[in-house]
């Protein structure tokens, strides 16, 4: 709020938070409010901190949280070292919407998040990432638009159907993952569709070996038409 966000859960909050993210800030406190934003772009070496906060994507957004990159820097370099921590995150008011996408990137912890109501698109994507952690967060409501396909998606960046946002499309491999002490539920209405519906995995990919060494601990997965789904590479 130092930066002019309102967080009424009326005003966009966008430019005020980019500022933030944007500042040499390392830390990033939401303090208590509920925050209407479009896409944020988060660069490296951020933590972002959420009391007793809410995120809400604002309508006809297709993205909330993304890592900021010019789209130049493949592998896993475009950027590092991004923490979201005890943020409620949510997108009940847009139809497609992925809540954090992170592209190219190594070094990203979800912890202790309550994220909801992603319709369409995913609630947490990881496109040719490594030494990501998604741990003790609680993910619901997820499903019900016409993309709805992973809760959360661990894919590659090969061309712009698997990753919309930015390239280089070099098809380095999602590695090194670890998704512990979650609970991932959808919608019940999405059990029964045929598809990709499931609560992690991916759907468009038949690159061998290009999803390697993702562990899966402790977690419940409910109402989806399949828990865990890979068209590609392996678990270890």
């Amino acid at each position: 709020k130092v930066y002019g966000a309102s967080g009424d859960g009326v005003t966009n909050d966008t430019e005020a938070i980019q500022d933030a993210l944007n500042s040499d800030c390392g830390i990033i406190i939401f303090d208590t409010g509920n925050y209407l934003c479009d896409r944020l772009n988060v660069p490296s070496n951020k933590l972002l901190i959420g009391k007793n906060a809410h995120i809400r994507a604002n309508k006809n957004n297709t993205c909330l949280f993304i890592n900021k990159s010019d789209g130049t820097i493949g592998t896993d370099q475009a950027n590092t070292n991004i923490i979201f921590y005890g943020l409620e995150i949510s997108g009940e008011n847009a139809e497609n919407c992925s809540l954090i996408t992170m592209g190219h990137c190594n070094n990203v912890i979800v912890s202790n998040c309550y994220i909801h109501d992603c319709k369409g698109y995913h609630s947490i994507a990881f496109n040719s990432c490594s030494q990501c952690i998604v741990e003790n967060c609680t993910i619901t409501e997820y499903g019900g638009a016409s993309s709805t396909t992973e809760s959360i998606q661990l894919d590659i960046c090969d061309n712009s159907g698997s990753f919309q946002w930015f390239g280089p499309y070099d098809s380095f491999p999602t590695q090194n993952i670890k998704i512990t002490n979650c609970s991932i539920i959808g919608k019940p209405s999405i059990i029964s569709e045929s598809g990709g519906y499931c609560g992690i995995g991916n759907h468009l990919n038949a690159n061998k070996d290009k999803i390697n060494r993702v562990l899966i601990e402790n977690c419940v997965l409910k109402s989806f038409s399949r828990g865990i789904s890979f068209t590609c590479g392996s678990l270890l």
